[in-house]
């Protein structure tokens, strides 16, 4: 389904428009909006990484993930696959604990942690500048902390349904909002400014947009979303639009017709949420192509930057020997439906997430392993509800933005 049914009011299948939105950052020496004074951060040394586990060259078989949960329960958790227990974790309260006495009391500061700790919903974590630092939507924000240290180095509220977000060249991030209006779409924010009240951009026209995907090569912002919002009675079509970026503008992002490709027409979700069409809810880079792979409510698809143009049909290629690990995805013939995320390793192994039957999120985060004689598919069950699950590494021949 387009939008997943979260516990906080701004979430929700039907979608909320913004009411306003503020940005903090939490470096040091840093002037907040309105002259007030920078924010001091205990200046703790960035602690020492063993060979194995420098930013650029992490160990095979990491993922990372977030997990819903109040208050410190909501968190950022990075697993070593084959281990049942997390080997880093960051939430809130780790944050907090990097801030001075006098921090912790201004307005700003609490309105982002606020924001942070609302509801339950952790919609999204992503490996980002080769490995130095994670994005990550919790609660009502999106935020760019420094890894391993824990520290927030950016944080935005955005009272939008947001899914999605990517680092951009020149500090700058984009946030998918995923709302039903031609307003939603995809904002730009200058995390140079380190506060902000509001993006710098806000590239509407896109409803339901929910996946993004830096092209170094390109020098684009993909964008997958929806021509309509999908829960109508009308054709809806899936959109993916590359929107050309520019480093030294103050409006970075730009569009071309000419790189916004239609799909073909959704399919209805009868089976498991009838009265709402196919979406698109993941954006994954092929490693070493330029090929991306698009996940929908209802299957996965392949789309060509170079020709432009979309495969369909991946049942003997990318997913052959593929069954669903729900039952009932098989019996009704759509066994790659339902992935909320989806990421290739460099060995081009697959670990992704589907949601439960009839639900929005599930416990597991599950892997495809290509290559052998007979694939395997295995999973590592999380204790509380998970969204999306990512491989903790770079994808050959998609680098991000730095």
């Amino acid at each position: 389904m387009a939008a997943p049914k979260f516990d906080t009011a701004r979430h929700g299948r039907k979608g909320r428009r913004a009411t306003g939105a503020v940005a903090v950052s939490l470096l040091a020496g840093i002037p907040v909006l309105g002259g007030a004074a920078a924010l001091a951060v205990a200046t703790e040394p960035h602690p020492a990484q063993p060979a194995a586990d420098r930013p650029d060259s992490p160990p095979a078989g990491r993922f990372v993930t977030a997990v819903s949960g109040s208050g410190e329960a909501k968190q950022i958790r990075m697993y070593q696959r084959g281990k049942p227990d997390p080997i880093w974790t960051w939430n809130a309260g780790d944050a907090e604990k990097l801030l001075s006495g006098q921090d912790k009391g201004r307005k700003e500061i609490k309105d982002l942690f606020s924001c942070i700790y609302k509801g339950t919903s952790a919609t999204e974590a992503k490996w980002a500048a080769g490995g130095k630092k994670i994005t990550a939507i919790l609660g009502s924000a999106a935020v760019v902390i420094d890894y391993p240290s824990k520290r927030v180095l950016f944080g935005a509220c955005n009272d939008t349904n947001m899914h999605s977000l990517e680092m951009l060249p020149h500090d700058r991030l984009a946030v998918a909002t995923t709302g039903k209006t031609r307003e939603d779409g995809v904002w730009v924010y200058d995390t140079r400014r380190k506060v902000a009240d509001r993006p710098v951009q806000k590239m509407t026209g896109l409803p339901s947009a929910h996946a993004l995907q830096w092209d170094q090569s390109g020098g684009t912002l993909w964008v997958a979303g929806t021509d309509t919002w999908p829960q109508t009675d009308r054709a809806v079509h899936g959109r993916l639009v590359g929107y050309a970026y520019d480093k030294s503008s103050s409006q970075p992002l730009s569009y071309d017709r000419r790189r916004d490709y239609t799909m073909r027409q959704s399919a209805a979700l009868k089976e498991e949420f009838p009265g709402w069409k196919e979406g698109p809810h993941e954006l994954t880079a092929v490693p070493n192509q330029r090929k991306l792979l698009v996940t929908t409510d209802r299957d996965v698809y392949a789309f060509d930057v170079t020709t432009g143009r979309f495969t369909y049909d991946l049942s003997s290629s990318y997913f052959k020997g593929f069954t669903s690990p729900t039952p009932t995805r098989n019996g009704h013939g759509i066994p790659r439906s339902g992935m909320k995320s989806l990421s290739l390793s460099a060995a081009g192994d697959f670990l992704y997430t589907s949601n439960d039957w009839g639900s929005d999120f599930t416990k597991e985060a599950r892997f495809f392993d290509k290559g052998a004689e007979r694939p395997r598919a295995s999973s590592v069950k999380l204790p509380r509800d998970i969204y999306k699950a990512r491989w903790f590494a770079g994808t050959p021949g998609w680098p991000t933005a730095r």
